[in-house]
């Protein structure tokens, strides 16, 4: 197995089997963390190798796996206090997943009341008891006695007109039931009100399934509010009527359930996904719904499987859906794929990558995928080889920039829909809360797909990166990570002690200058978890950057100060063009324009850093910029008066007409300019 290796091969491991001694990229594959930051883990002692004083360094098995026991049993917040949760456990209710308020505080109530000893069975009897409870709604039945459905179904005493196969497929073995009942009595209670706009089993499900697990599979149910999004961007380009389509990730079927409501017709909709459980009550979902008794119908429309493997052979004019985001593949899954899709290599799999893949090879000419993807998928160099795809196979239809919905996940997302064609009709844009189209006609690279911008943006972004005589910092600077404590709470001190020094975070930066928060720490390289070369903090000048900020803000230092990771460094070194007129550029509207247009991001990354085309001026027109730099940083002068004069020389510099000048003034005020001093 991967990263396992003989006992023979270090004498310090005896008394280890050969299946305990594992490498740390098996580590972290473990724990769900980078390679870098296990690293840092054994140099703060947070992982012990068998091994210390040899390389490859070898592990416990038997301590991860404690490890990951601490974190479950919420011993540790190694691992909570990071965004990677995938070994957290517990439950979740998304709140804006329904729209009948009296479901979501039912399903409230019921996660309060959940066992903590819930298992598969458990599961199975709460939600084959609400599909009962839904189905005797629908025909009027009134209940009477017993709350627990389940029991009256299988004594026989609860007749309805519901496909019954569907009920003991969803209980699974029988045998077991009344050895749960009693951990649920409680819950058998609670009530659910039947509506056909609802995906009410789905939220009971996903709210009572273990989040570790949801996560490991990528799972995330789309609220219903973006359901309707995509189906009415879906519908205003595609007329849905006889047209074929697929949800190759259906979970419980909300958004088959929506495509059927709006052209009325169930027949027409296929779903698949590798949640067996899913998959009933996607079958549950129409079978109450529509009033479907067929139970063929149902088993045939809506399948157990791997898409990315097989998918049932039929047409399929539409996919829709929203694939699997972070799937953890196994080392088996990662070979198989690779063997397959263009999109994954074996240093880079992402799941919604593949089915963005595996859909666009399915359609047939002229057919449609409308997808709830992450953004990045658009921008960021990982996934530039499914960008070639859509861009080579298809021509966009419609975008909407949704932004964070899915609760607990910070991953801005978008609503894409793409025509297998290469036509060019105009792109329908839904972005900060404004409707228009732009040109198909124009030309998109795999390096960044940009849908974000009117036509006469895109053609100020295009005046300004083929701007005459520019130069980049791309191989032209050094960028550093402010320091990374491990532990500010004890390390980062609120008053200055002896042998302390400012530190700066994030929120300590404005435009030109920095403003002291009254943080202090004792420069001890060897404690940190993370930190760059000393020379990089105490170089004679430098400029420092809020890592996350809707803005790009860029300071200057030339007093060796030193900053925290939310406060990243940048030492530019462009023969002839000095630090503080670099400064000047980097805090411009024309520069808050490209990266915003361009990148979309809160976090302010290298790579769109290096991206920025840098005018090289003369040397009378750069003096007299250093100098107005120099005004601000003496703080006698008003800051934003000079920054409006600076402001006006680089839009000349970039040579933008009047015209462009306003649409970037216009794109950029009326927010925070982060200017200090004024």
């Amino acid at each position: 197995m991967l990263g396992y290796i003989s006992v023979s091969e270090d004498s310090a491991l005896l008394g280890h089997t050969a299946e305990e001694a594992i490498m740390l990229r098996e580590v972290c594959k473990m724990l769900g963390i980078s390679l870098a930051t296990g690293r840092n883990w054994v140099r703060l002692g947070k992982l012990t190798p068998l091994n210390s004083s040899k390389k490859p360094m070898l592990f416990s098995k038997n301590q991860v796996a404690q490890l990951l026991e601490s974190i479950a049993n919420s011993e540790t917040k190694t691992l909570k206090s990071r965004r990677n949760k995938r070994k957290v456990s517990g439950n979740k209710l998304y709140l804006d997943y329904v729209g009948v308020k009296d479901n979501v505080s039912a399903i409230s109530s019921l996660v309060e009341i959940l066992p903590t000893n819930i298992g598969d069975l458990h599961i199975r009897v709460i939600l084959a008891n609400a599909v009962l409870q839904l189905a005797t709604q629908l025909q009027n039945i009134v209940l009477e006695g017993s709350t627990n459905l389940v029991e009256s179904f299988i004594d026989k005493k609860l007749a309805i007109s519901f496909p019954e196969a569907l009920i003991y497929d969803i209980l699974g073995d029988t045998a077991e039931l009344h050895k749960v009942f009693p951990d649920i009595a409680e819950i058998l209670k609670i009530r659910f009100i039947y509506s056909q706009k609802d995906d009410v089993l789905g939220l009971i499900y996903m709210s009572i399934r273990n989040i570790a697990n949801r996560k490991a599979s990528g799972a995330y149910y789309t609220p219903a509010k973006i359901v309707g999004q995509l189906i009415e961007a879906l519908s205003g380009t595609v007329n849905l009527s006889q047209k074929t389509c697929l949800d190759p990730c259906c979970g419980s079927g909300n958004f088959l359930l929506s495509v059927a409501d709006t052209v009325n017709d169930y027949t027409m909709v296929y779903g698949q996904d590798n949640d067996q459980l899913a998959v009933l009550l996607t079958r549950a979902n129409f079978a109450l719904s529509y009033k479907i008794s067929d139970i063929d119908f149902l088993y045939e429309h809506f399948t157990v499987g791997d898409s990315l493997q097989h998918i049932p052979d039929r047409q399929y004019d539409i996919i829709i859906g929203n694939p699997p985001w972070g799937y953890e593949f196994s080392e088996d899954e990662i070979e198989r794929h690779s063997q397959k899709y263009s999109t994954a290599t074996s240093n880079n799999i992402e799941s919604y990558d593949l089915f963005v893949e595996r859909a666009m090879s399915t359609l047939p000419y002229g057919g449609v995928l409308a997808f709830v993807l992450p953004e990045a998928i658009l921008n960021v160099k990982t996934h530039e080889a499914v960008r070639n795809i859509l861009i080579e196979k298809g021509s966009f239809s419609f975008v909407s920039y949704i932004g964070n919905v899915f609760p607990g996940v910070q991953c801005p997302a978008v609503i894409l829909g793409v025509k297998k064609e290469s036509s060019n009709s105009d792109i329908q844009v839904y972005c900060d809360g404004k409707r228009y189209s732009i040109s198909g006609a124009q030309k998109f690279t795999s390096n960044n797909i940009n849908l974000r911008s009117s036509d006469k943006e895109r053609e100020c972004l295009q005046k300004i990166s083929f701007s005459e005589h520019k130069a980049f910092l791309v191989e032209n600077a050094i960028f550093a990570l402010g320091i990374v404590t491990g532990n500010n709470r004890h390390m980062v001190l609120t008053t200055q002690e002896d042998d302390c020094e400012i530190i700066l975070k994030g929120s300590d930066i404005r435009k030109y200058v920095w403003e002291p928060g009254g943080s202090y720490i004792r420069f001890t390289p060897e404690r940190f978890q993370q930190v760059a070369p000393t020379e990089y903090y105490r170089a004679p000048e430098k400029l420092l950057y809020r890592f996350i900020c809707d803005t790009p803000v860029f300071a200057y230092d030339n007093r060796q100060t030193l900053s925290l990771n939310s406060c990243n460094i940048l030492i530019p070194r462009i023969e002839g063009l000095s630090v503080k007129y670099i400064l000047a550029i980097l805090n411009s509207r024309v520069v808050d324009f490209f990266i915003r247009q361009t990148f979309s991001s809160v976090k302010l990354l290298r790579s769109h850093i290096e991206q920025v085309p840098i005018p090289v001026p003369s040397d009378a027109v750069q003096h007299q910029l250093v100098r107005k730099v120099d005004d601000i940083l003496s703080g006698r002068h008003s800051v934003s008066y000079i920054y409006e004069e600076i402001d006006n020389a680089i839009m000349d510099l970039y040579g933008l007409s009047h015209k462009e000048k306003d649409i970037i003034r216009s794109y950029c005020d009326g927010r925070n300019m982060f200017l200090g001093r004024g």
